[in-house]
């Protein structure tokens, strides 16, 4: 299950640094957790209720499986987006490729603790405490800005509890379902 690691002995409890909050929820793949997602549109009535799995395969390597209302699967590997439906699979490199690779890039980042790759494509800022903190990150990269105003990640002393990405006018927000919990309320 993603995040099964512990907050770092002696870590401040106050006060949560990047290296502290990255470190507490890094973890080795290939890990998996169920989530719950919740779509936001101003075209629809009501928001678009996903359920399935999002996996950390290896380094460099995620999928997110969505099970329901629908199936579809994203790979996303370097230099490629595979895109799943049904019997059909969609390979997208380039320009569009890089937008969906750029965000699931910023997720794999926090769950691998890599504070670098962090920095390298996000201003960050953290707020809160260990017990609550949240990472709000921001594109440096106008291309990806484009398209994503921001990824926010909210997590504990324990793993990542959701996120949250920002496009124009539309948002997705990502529950992580750990042991039994409830996902979205």
């Amino acid at each position: 299950m993603l995040g099964l690691s512990s907050w770092p002995a002696g870590a401040n409890c106050a006060t949560p640094d990047l290296e502290s909050v990255l470190a507490a929820v890094a973890i080795d793949p290939p890990q998996s957790v169920r989530f719950r997602e919740e779509r936001h549109n101003p075209m629809l009535d009501e928001p678009m209720l996903l359920t399935g799995t999002m996996e950390y395969l290896e380094r460099g390597k995620m999928r997110k499986r969505v099970e329901t209302p629908f199936q579809e699967s994203y790979l996303v590997e370097p230099g490629q987006v595979s895109i799943e439906r049904g019997t059909e699979i969609d390979v997208i490199r380039g320009r569009q490729g890089k937008f969906i690779a750029g965000f699931l890039g910023g997720i794999e980042a926090v769950l691998a603790g890599d504070m670098h790759a962090l920095e390298a494509s996000f201003e960050i800022r953290l707020e809160g405490t260990p017990q609550a903190w949240t990472l709000n990150l921001s594109p440096r990269s106008k291309r990806l800005a484009k398209h994503m105003q921001s990824l926010i990640v909210k997590g504990n002393t324990e793993h990542v509890d959701s996120i949250r990405v920002q496009l124009d006018e539309e948002f997705h927000v990502m529950k992580m379902i750990h042991g039994n919990g409830p996902g979205v309320e």
